[in-house]
């Protein structure tokens, strides 16, 4: 199916959209939200958000203790999310003692179309960098969590920056996209469509609707809620993979080869991912039908450092969108839109962080 998948990209190779000037480069603002803290940078970065969302609650959070801690985490969203969403997480971390930092993704909760769709994997990682670095301020110690798409983030700074994070948290990363995502992405991804007009609420027992909608049915629920799911940006997802993939990779070849077999394509990535060698916790659930939760359960089950996981049953039939969310975190649309084995999460780290002193 990969072979297939691989051969689907070639046809659609002269289909690449244009690229356009991501909300990093926007103008500083002169307003912040949570007052004078401590820290120049995390200030900083929450500040530049405020100056422009039309809605704050989606901005950079900075939750500080007003003086340097012994721990720090950087926490990263999902795509097409907000730190907003990674609430419950937050207050956790910040609860145990840690300064926090909840960085709002590039195009993110920007209320543009266009900001979301012309964003590039680049702008990500650039951010995540500035991010890591305003962290080192905050603590002794830096630690990173990240959902989804936060959690790619997440395992390319850990293979970046091997001796400045301490711990490494992943919520469903995407590690590797699912086939039929990695096929959306690709044939979606490069036309720019948009999928909230295409898919509003009246015109959803349509074909082309239906179509999308069997694509991913998560799409409804985001609707519903008035997320905006961007089919570029879920391209460069699979970008950023392929950076950790050229960038990691000591087999070049391994990268995106139609002859090469979806065994090897798979080898070769959890070979990478095995050079991250700090302790990792890592939370996936059967029913995820976006990311693969069986490769990551492979991933940190044969971790060589000290680790935990979580698979989650699919009986419980939590799917990729809620697996990061407590119940303060649920969609407003749809209050069932959240973790109901979220404590489980909780205790998990409990167990881990006192494994690995």
């Amino acid at each position: 199916m990969l072979k297939f998948s691989f051969i689907f990209l070639a046809l659609c190779t002269g289909c690449i959209h244009k690229t356009g000037i991501s909300d990093l480069n926007r103008r500083q603002p002169t307003q912040a939200l949570v007052g004078t803290t401590q820290n120049l940078k995390a200030s900083q970065l929450v500040q530049f958000d405020t100056g422009f969302l039309k809605n704050i609650k989606h901005s950079t959070q900075f939750l500080s203790h007003k003086e340097k801690t012994k721990k720090s985490i950087l926490i990263m969203h999902g795509l097409h999310e907000s730190p907003f969403y990674m609430n419950g997480l937050a207050q956790y971390f910040f609860s145990k003692g840690y300064n926090v930092l909840n960085l709002r993704l590039p195009g993110h909760g920007t209320g543009s179309v266009e900001d979301l769709n012309q964003v590039q994997s680049s702008d990500w990682i650039a951010a995540a960098n500035e991010a890591l670095k305003a962290a080192t301020q905050l603590s002794d110690s830096v630690e990173v969590l990240g959902y989804s798409t936060g959690g790619t983030l997440a395992a390319y700074l850990a293979l970046k920056n091997p001796n400045l994070i301490k711990k490494i948290y992943m919520i469903a990363p995407a590690l590797a996209l699912s086939t039929r995502v990695f096929l959306s992405t690709q044939v979606l991804g490069r036309t720019g469509l948009d999928l909230s007009k295409v898919c509003r609420p009246e015109m959803e027992n349509r074909f082309l609707c239906r179509m999308v909608l069997n694509l991913d049915d998560q799409l409804a629920i985001m609707l519903k809620e008035g997320i905006y799911s961007s089919p570029p940006a879920g391209l460069q997802v699979q970008n950023l993979i392929h950076r950790i993939q050229t960038e990691f990779s000591e087999n070049r070849d391994s990268v995106y080869i139609p002859e090469r077999s979806q065994t090897d394509y798979y080898k070769d990535l959890k070979e990478i991912y095995h050079r991250i060698k700090i302790p990792l916790f890592m939370v996936n659930s059967e029913a995820d039908v976006v990311v693969l939760p069986y490769f990551n359960q492979d991933v940190v089950e044969t971790h060589s450092g000290s680790h935990r996981n979580i698979l989650f049953s699919k009986k419980f039939n939590i799917s990729h969108i809620q697996i990061s969310k407590s119940k303060s975190d649920a969609f407003k649309s749809d209050g069932s839109v959240y973790n109901s084995q979220f404590d489980e999460i909780i205790q998990g780290i409990e167990i881990f962080n006192q494994d690995s002193l």
